[in-house]
């Protein structure tokens, strides 16, 4: 089975696991926690315009998995089977009447396993230049500008975790961690957090970007104030780090 918080308003599978025994579920209980079965198939983060109680528009993204528990990268803008968009339309419409606004729902083999009234914060740059004006004439009461339901948003890209700004060849870089705040507020999974991630469309590029920071974070490894930069194991995936 598999164990998560009931509610999780912080994300980054913040104390998410696998039990493997009933003697591990007792001895690892957690209250605030839920249960499911362990799902397997491909990870799916969607997008969602909903006008009106109506889903007008979709973006998926696919989430590749890297070592324990962390994530290689997402391919975003995939294109999936329209039976998850059936899926995820027949949990909208009876349940959703008359709201007007983004949302995102995550999925296993098709299989719904969060859904939150917002969109996802890491690649809305990878959707079209079109996107925030769209997003501003939904929440304005304009209704949806932007391309129908069943049109890709975009070319197929790329969203690395842990980057480095190197502009000339790679869309956009993001910052999620600061040194200000203390590591044992950060919610993460088990194999470390994301503190960072690059979008583009060659994923090759983003790998690269992801690797340049490698090096640069070890200038910044600093045992005196508590914190190191250090790779993941004997990790598979260059440039993949994990900060702890």
């Amino acid at each position: 089975m598999f164990s998560k918080p009931i509610n999780n308003l912080s994300g980054a599978g913040a104390g998410a696991r696998i039990i493997h025994t009933l003697d591990e579920y007792w001895r690892s209980f957690v209250p605030g926690h839920m249960w499911s079965a362990l799902l397997t198939g491909e990870h799916i983060s969607t997008d969602i315009a909903v006008d009106a109680g109506r889903a007008v528009w979709f973006a998926h993204t696919k989430g590749v998995a890297g070592p324990d528990k962390t994530w290689e990268y997402w391919e975003v803008n995939t294109p999936v089977e329209p039976s998850l968009e059936k899926y995820i339309t027949d949990l909208v419409e009876p349940h959703l009447a008359g709201y007007t606004g983004m949302m995102n729902v995550e999925t296993i083999g098709g299989k719904i396993i969060e859904v939150h009234l917002r969109f996802s914060p890491q690649w809305p740059n990878m959707y079209g230049s079109w996107f925030i004006a769209s997003l501003v004439d939904l929440y304005c009461g304009k209704g949806w500008t932007g391309p129908s339901a069943s049109k890709i948003a975009s070319p197929v890209g790329y969203s690395v975790p842990l980057m480095f700004n190197v502009e000339s060849i790679v869309e956009s870089t993001t910052m999620q961690y600061g040194q200000e705040k203390p590591l044992e507020s950060t919610p993460r999974a088990s194999g470390g957090f994301r503190i960072a991630w690059v979008n583009g469309y060659d994923l090759a590029r983003c790998k690269l970007a992801r690797s340049a920071l490698q090096a640069y974070l070890y200038q910044l490894d600093d045992t005196d104030k508590g914190y190191q930069f250090k790779p993941y194991k004997d990790c598979l995936c260059p440039g993949v780090e994990h900060l702890y």
